[in-house]
């Protein structure tokens, strides 16, 4: 009889796990859902830090200048997509934009910009984004190096995709203090170094009236960023991992780099980003 007992109540047991199963489940995804849904902020670091294994890290430099004014002066939004674009659909975007084909572009044709190494044409909003598919993109003229770090740390957040697309997301900015359009009141006149399709000048008399939005927030590991955006609090920051305030190279150790050529030609595609989390405005 005892035996009997145990039988049945260890096949009532097995019988709840059954049925506490798809609630188990159906928590789980709910918990997923809920982290999937939150806003995430991509940080893109415009200075120049200590990578993996202490290489020489360029930051993207001049392409924050771009990517600050697409952003606050001219994009018609602040939130972008990553769409899983494909080569020839980027090139595509690229020719909309003014910088192919390249051999007609003016940062490869004037000597204004030839001269000063300001050889890579660089567009916003990016050719890996559904929204330069809108039209009215602008681009600059800026160093090699930059552009490869733009195109290094670009390709890692994508990653940070996990092929799931769309992937939406804003831009924030890390060691941006040196650019005038990443600036939390930005002067939108053009320094002469902006363009649109056909080489054309973004007119200099002709200032946006940039949205007073965003501003500089801190992380949970401390760090702070600057957003064009308003972010909520929680969002999710992500950020590569090695530039924080440790692995700054100041702007002397830079130029000296600079000048050397000492910059790692890898980009910051090996470096690993990790998610902090936005905690206060500041």
């Amino acid at each position: 009889m005892k035996s009997f007992i145990t039988s049945i109540a260890l096949a009532l047991c097995a019988a709840q796990v059954v049925v506490a199963a798809p609630e188990v489940m159906r928590a789980v995804e709910q918990r997923d859902n809920q982290v999937a849904a939150r806003a995430v902020t991509f940080v893109m670091n415009c200075a120049a830090y200590k990578g993996s294994n202490g290489k020489n890290r360029k930051g993207a430099g001049e392409t924050c200048n771009t990517m600050c004014y697409g952003t606050n002066c001219k994009a018609k939004t602040k939130s972008f997509t990553f769409d899983g674009a494909d080569q020839k659909k980027k090139d595509k975007r690229r020719e909309s934009a003014g910088c192919n084909p390249t051999n007609k572009n003016i940062c490869k044709t004037d000597k204004k910009w030839t001269d000063k190494g300001l050889t890579d044409c660089d567009e916003f909003p990016l050719a890996a984004t559904k929204e330069a598919d809108n039209g009215g993109q602008v681009f600059r003229c800026v160093k090699a190096a930059d552009n490869r770090s733009q195109g290094g740390q670009t390709t890692t957040a994508i990653k940070a995709c996990k092929n799931k697309f769309p992937c939406q997301f804003t831009f924030s900015f890390k060691g941006e203090t040196n650019y005038k359009y990443c600036q939390k009141s930005t002067d939108c006149k053009s320094d002469g170094n902006l363009y649109t399709r056909g080489n054309t000048p973004v007119k200099r008399d002709l200032p946006a009236s940039p949205a007073q939005e965003g501003g500089y927030y801190q992380l949970r590991s401390g760090a702070t960023i600057y957003s064009p955006s308003d972010l909520a609090i929680g969002t999710v920051a992500v950020r590569n991992v090695y530039a924080n305030d440790t692995n700054i190279i100041n702007d002397e150790e830079a130029a000296q780099i600079e000048v050397r050529d000492l910059w790692d030609e890898e980009g910051e595609q090996e470096d690993e980003l990790i998610e902090d989390e936005v905690m206060m405005k500041l």
